[in-house]
């Protein structure tokens, strides 16, 4: 667990120094590009890589939200697609209208689950282990680092396992850092909520 005052991880007990902890450097950093567009692609990549210090600095980061919200975008819309990619390349004719109508719904129906898995795995740390941190705070970080977790659902046969695994690690290192639980508990959260909602999503990207 993490202490609300000085921010320490601790087991079942610690010494509070009762001050908030500064900001290491690396939190702190400037934007490691000037174009905002590639520099939260880089902290989405890092967070993809567990970067615990890139969560941390994500989470307080107010311009990352909408970011997350446009790269994360990006590959659901690119999941939903890729069931009529087969399709158009062999000339089936296509009603593009209802295609793209068809395309955006699914988007959104990726974006509800998506959204209620981690408002599950948030509320379910505040009301089991006394979590600190906040939605917006977990759904930053989480928002970019499935961004690049999206694309690994495209390898034929074996994306959806390779996803799903990533995603459950991520969801654990997010729920760590940002809410400050331990390990195994963010472990058992991730677990039991990822399994469920890419289970929901791997029915959707299927088609039903």
């Amino acid at each position: 667990m993490r202490c609300t005052v000085c921010g320490q991880s601790y087991g079942l007990t610690h010494n509070c120094a009762g001050i908030s902890p500064a900001q290491s450097a690396d939190e702190k950093a400037p934007p490691s590009h000037p174009i905002p567009a590639v520099h939260y692609f880089l902290e989405a990549w890092r967070i993809a890589r567990w970067d615990d210090v890139a969560i941390r600095r994500v989470a307080g980061d107010k311009n990352a939200l909408l970011f997350g919200v446009l790269l994360w975008g990006v590959g659901a819309f690119a999941l939903v697609a890729a069931p009529s990619v087969p399709l158009i390349r062999a000339g089936v004719p296509v009603n593009w209208p209802a295609l793209a109508i068809g395309l955006f719904v699914g988007a959104a129906i990726a974006a509800a689950v998506t959204m209620a898995q981690y408002a599950v795995c948030h509320f379910t740390a505040k009301w089991l282990f006394h979590a600190t941190g906040t939605y917006i705070g977990v759904l930053r970080p989480l928002l970019l680092g499935f961004s690049i977790v999206n694309w690994a659902f495209l390898i034929p046969f074996v994306g959806i396992f390779i996803g799903g695994l990533w995603g459950i690690a991520i969801l654990m290192f997010v729920f760590e850092e940002v809410d400050g639980i331990e390990r195994m508990q963010a472990f058992g959260i991730a677990f039991v909520a990822g399994i469920a909602f890419q289970y929901l999503l791997g029915i959707l990207i299927q088609g039903g």
